[in-house]
């Protein structure tokens, strides 16, 4: 039997960690946060953070720093996310699919596993596209297939990551058309959309974010759109479905932390994010980017990740890319 002595010790340990607890989430956050991005700058996730980042010093009044961490296709930046202090002082922007195809293709190699982070808020879900330059022989996406099913891996078409959201699209065309195209890795998309308008490669595999103001100016041609519907930045370009291609495809970006954050910080950081997006001034900026708005936070995204994880083994099963 525990003596009166250690009884009462232990209720004060239990209430200073408590009050510690407490007083954490309370205070948080005291000093600048760096936001640690995967890919280099200029791209979407790049764009997206320094948003995101803006509108979090706003709101708390702390600084929020975006670090660029590119290379290997994002493996560094989330692998330094996942290996931080998990205080609420390090957080990144996640990419689905990127995040989890480095520890499905090199798990003996790779130091993170999606066990490795703390999930705490998906904010867009943007769609893919295929585009060409405007000088580009290619009027279609039916121009585009009976060139290449004659010229076999005669057509480039960049990505930016093996297992990232474009790299899947140019798959999901191949498979969904039988022809072959020659990939070219980028570091990110903004070299990746200098190479198309410079003519060293004949197709981009982007986002629609990205592509609208190329199209706007005139410099593009959309080809196709990787969605279940239309998208009213573009209304004249047909989906994939539409042309009687099954292909759907999009990069959802989100927030995450190292596993181990308090769940309290985690809450906190979720409800912030909840709130910058009603802030109508982020929803309008969004709205520029041609950004699709889609919250999802806490339980609901940890859920949507692990459900996306299971569809890419299912992908990794039937067709190993590497």
């Amino acid at each position: 039997m525990l003596s009166r002595h250690t009884r009462l010790t232990l209720c004060v340990l239990v209430l200073l960690v408590l009050v510690a607890s407490s007083a954490g989430a309370a205070s948080y956050p005291s000093k600048p946060v760096q936001l640690i991005v995967a890919f280099s700058p200029g791209g979407s996730s790049d764009v997206l953070a320094r948003v995101v980042a803006q509108y979090f010093e706003r709101l708390t009044g702390t600084p929020m720093v975006v670090m660029n961490k590119p290379g290997a296709g994002g493996e560094i930046g989330f692998t330094s996310l996942a290996l931080s202090k998990p205080d609420g002082y390090t957080v990144g922007l996640i990419n689905i699919p990127n995040l989890m195809t480095f520890p499905l293709m090199r798990a003996e190699t790779t130091k993170y596993d999606l066990d490795d982070l703390t999930y705490i808020a998906n904010v867009v879900t943007d769609p893919s596209v295929l585009v060409v330059r405007a000088q580009s022989p290619f009027q279609t996406f039916e121009d585009f297939v009976a060139y290449a099913g004659a010229n076999p891996g005669a057509i480039t078409i960049s990505h930016d990551a093996v297992g990232g959201d474009d790299f899947l699209f140019i798959r999901k065309i191949e498979h969904a058309t039988g022809i072959d195209l020659t990939e070219v890795q980028f570091a990110g998309d903004a070299p990746a959309r200098a190479a198309l308008l410079g003519g060293h490669i004949a197709a981009n595999a982007i986002n629609l974010s990205e592509a609208v103001p190329m199209v706007r100016d005139g410099r593009v041609r959309v080809l196709g759109l990787a969605a279940p519907r239309r998208a009213a930045e573009i209304p004249d370009t047909p989906t994939f479905r539409e042309m009687g291609f099954d292909i759907v495809n999009s990069s959802s970006r989100g927030i995450g932390a190292p596993a181990g954050l308090p769940e309290d910080v985690a809450d906190l950081l979720a409800e912030t994010l909840v709130e910058i997006a009603r802030d109508p001034g982020f929803v309008a900026k969004l709205a520029e980017m041609k950004m699709p708005l889609d919250v999802i936070a806490r339980d609901e995204y940890e859920k949507f990740v692990l459900e996306q994880n299971e569809i890419m083994h299912e992908l990794w099963e039937e067709n190993p890319w590497m």
